[in-house]
């Protein structure tokens, strides 16, 4: 059988080192990885070079502007890599009839809803993250058929590149071993999701070639303080986290206060169904402590 190639944009971050890792079980996928250093998925000449070579089957975008607080006073940056660079891809793609999937976040939400969000429920961002999100989404529905989003949520895995920040659970368990207090907001509702559990579900979405957009994420819900204090509770780790809610953070940006996704779309599809967020996370400290010796894994380019 012949080798199917996939690009894979932000592949030093953790979503893209765990698709490498994924790939590992499929032998019939050939990868080929690009971090931002090799290649700025701003410039739409160096893409096109880039794929046009190889016209690879099929294009993986894991880039993302994802600072949230940052994009609000910088929204010329956001724009560009999540959604000018996605309509880039996607034209790109269409031309060369490449299969592309790209990652969305349930910051297209406004969180006002009462029940976990389905792939068809109206977006309607709170702030410059996620209305450059949905930009890049609504660029690439209109600009190319051959494509699959996946929106996802609260993501928090093993890989992180050379600069970026520590996920939510290395963060909490820092703070915990330094002896700092600990505060975490109680108001903003989500399901956190595992890379390696959302890597397995996208490759097994791009193994039936599935067209549109679904929602995969973790089982279940909890606030950010919850999951704080159920991180601390599986390491056996006596600290308290103070709830604090929007309001009495000066500065902040708003934020869905409910961002649950529905994952039955994907369930109906035949995906393996994902875990829940605690059997996840017990995954990832397992992981954590049975890989201590050598650290936290870190991609490089």
């Amino acid at each position: 059988m012949k080798e199917k190639e996939i690009f894979i944009f932000g592949s030093t971050g953790q979503l893209g080192g765990e698709l490498i890792e994924a790939r590992a079980t499929r032998s019939q996928w050939k990868v080929r990885p690009w971090s931002h250093e090799e290649i700025d998925v701003t410039d739409s000449v160096a893409l096109k070079n880039a794929i046009g070579v190889s016209r690879p089957w099929a294009v993986v975008n894991c880039t993302a502007y994802n600072q949230v607080d940052a994009a609000q006073n910088e929204p010329e940056k956001a724009f560009a890599v999540n959604a000018a660079a996605v309509a880039s891809l996607a034209g790109i793609c269409r031309c060369l009839n490449i299969y592309l999937v790209h990652f969305g976040t349930d910051f297209v939400f406004d969180g006002k809803s009462s029940r976990p969000y389905r792939e068809e429920d109206p977006a309607i961002p709170l702030n410059i993250y996620g209305l450059s999100k949905l930009a890049g989404e609504q660029a690439l529905r209109i600009l190319h058929p051959r494509h699959c989003i996946i929106r996802t949520c609260g993501l928090y895995g093993p890989h992180r590149s050379r600069n970026s920040k520590r996920n939510f659970v290395d963060a909490i368990l820092s703070q915990a071993q330094q002896n700092t207090p600990i505060q975490v907001r109680n108001d903003l509702i989500l399901s956190p999701t595992y890379a390696p559990e959302l890597a397995e579900a996208t490759c097994q979405l791009m193994e039936r070639e599935a067209l549109g957009t679904f929602h995969a994420a973790n089982t279940g819900q909890c606030s950010w303080h919850e999951f704080a204090r159920e991180i601390l509770r599986q390491k056996n780790l006596r600290r308290e986290v103070a709830p604090i809610s929007g309001p009495a953070i000066s500065n902040t940006v708003p934020r869905p206060p409910y961002a649950v996704l529905d994952i039955s779309k994907l369930n109906r599809l035949g995906i393996r169904s994902m875990s829940s967020w605690q059997d996840a996370l017990a995954a990832y400290l397992a992981g954590q402590e049975k890989g201590s010796a050598h650290g936290n894994k870190q991609s490089v380019s």
